[in-house]
């Protein structure tokens, strides 16, 4: 995702996780920011937690948007604590639970929750043809056979894979 933003727009790309390894991946494709997290011991996170840290790098506004692609309470519960006035909350991660949020904060707030699981004909298009420019490259950190696609849901659960896996029959 953070290759796709570069490309069709100018916002500067914050990056959160919770794994130093995986943010490194994150800033050699594009982001402008990383941000462990995982406050406690991280080279990444800085003085503060994670929260403040992404504040401080918006200029103390909050972020235009933000793209929850785990979409677990403590994702979203961060998206929303970051988001600027009028924000959009974009959900795309299938972690799921629940959250328990005040509601007067989305009025007082402005802001827009959406929910994102896939995109249209017209945006594989456009999709297939960035990569056809070689302007995103997917990142295959795992390739399995058939017979390993269970291992590979368990690597994704645990979450052993960086970018991408393939299962190939």
């Amino acid at each position: 995702m953070i290759q796709i933003a570069k490309a069709i727009t100018k916002a500067k790309i914050i990056c959160v996780d919770l794994d130093d390894k995986r943010l490194e991946t994150a800033k050699e494709l594009g982001a402008d920011f990383i941000v462990n997290s995982n406050v406690i011991g991280s080279v990444t996170a800085g003085s503060g937690n994670a929260a403040q840290k992404i504040m401080s790098l918006c200029n103390n506004k909050g972020a235009d948007s933000v793209i929850d692609f785990v979409n677990a309470p403590n994702t979203a519960k961060m998206g929303l604590a970051v988001l600027r006035k009028r924000g959009n909350l974009i959900l795309v991660g299938l972690f799921g639970g629940s959250l328990d949020i005040s509601l007067v904060t989305i009025p007082l707030k402005a802001i827009t929750i959406q929910g994102a699981y896939t995109g249209n004909y017209n945006d594989m298009l456009e999709l297939i043809e960035l990569a056809k420019k070689g302007i995103i490259k997917p990142v295959i950190s795992k390739r399995y056979s058939l017979d390993e696609a269970n291992t590979a849901l368990e690597d994704l659960k645990q979450r052993k894979i960086i970018g991408r896996a393939v299962i190939n029959p």
